[in-house]
């Protein structure tokens, strides 16, 4: 019954330009429970595995485009400019790196995801589209080869974090051992100099451990190619892990980033730069 209903809504999806009316915002429990999960057609001619269950992908299910839309443009245009290599660090279920392979189908993806079941489910979505390009690594990027605890909500998996704060510990959360890498170590600058790439994007999103992650691609970093980083930074989570948003931008300005507040790269963020809630940023090379 439950994979009826999936069909039968994600036929409606298709019909309504790929969204669902906004009252399915307000069902994602109940829909979950009489849905479950499916493969979902999240773009035009791209499917992904959704599991309605989980908030983020509930939310993908009922309109996938009013996501972080500022963000998708921002890829979208991006990954259409030259040939590209697009790194997702924080994949969670992978819709970023479905819309980079959506806009430019050439797009060289390698997404960075440590939950072993969203992993799961991007690889079942690259089998399913058929990628040759597209990659999954079942890891966290640190700046030291280790293994290390990942705390994951039962209900929202985009709230996965190594670091739990304050604000956090009220929260029920599952946990499980996962791989730690540096991510120079997983993918050289000499592999990097074999792809037919001009440009290198890279999104992360790993919930306050940004700065470990960056001083693990150290090298990376001072790679040319590397033109773009969109980051969603929140101190609180910094602050868990040890680290400030400014330790952040000071790392990737040394770099010869600019920091910007929007994706249209009009408004620089000089230091100290405060803000007690998430945020995106975005880091251009000069």
């Amino acid at each position: 019954m439950q994979t009826i209903l999936y069909k039968s809504a994600e036929r409606i999806r298709a019909l309504c330009n790929y969204k669902l009316p906004n009252i399915f915002y307000r069902l994602p429990n109940r829909m979950g429970q009489f849905l479950g999960s499916g493969v979902t057609e999240v773009l035009p001619g791209t499917k992904m595995v959704l599991n309605l269950n989980d908030r983020l992908q509930h939310t993908l299910f009922v309109n996938a485009l009013k996501y972080e839309s500022e963000i998708q443009s921002l890829i979208a245009r991006t990954v259409k400019n030259g040939k590209s290599l697009f790194l997702d660090i924080g994949a969670n279920a992978g819709y970023m790196s479905y819309v980079a392979l959506n806009s430019c189908p050439t797009t060289i993806v390698y997404a960075f995801e440590p939950n072993p079941i969203l992993v799961e489910q991007i690889a079942r979505g690259i089998e399913i589209n058929k990628y040759s390009s597209f990659k999954v690594f079942q890891m966290a990027l640190g700046e030291q080869d280790s293994q290390i605890e990942l705390n994951i909500h039962p209900m929202n998996a985009g709230w996965a974090t190594l670091n739990l704060g304050d604000e956090l510990n009220n929260e029920e959360w599952e946990k499980c051992i996962v791989p730690l890498k540096k991510l120079d170590d997983v993918i050289t600058q000499e592999e990097i100099s074999r792809l037919p790439i001009d440009q290198i994007v890279i999104k992360m999103d790993i919930e306050g451990n940004e700065v470990k992650a960056l001083k693990g691609m150290s090298e990376l970093l001072r790679n040319e190619k590397l033109k773009l980083i969109i980051a969603e930074i929140y101190q609180k989570r910094l602050e868990a892990a040890g680290n400030t948003q400014d330790e952040l931008f000071t790392l990737l300005q040394s770099n010869g980033f600019v920091v910007y507040a929007d994706s249209e790269f009009k408004n620089e963020v000089s230091l100290p730069y405060k803000s007690n809630s998430p945020w995106n940023a975005y880091f251009q090379r000069k």
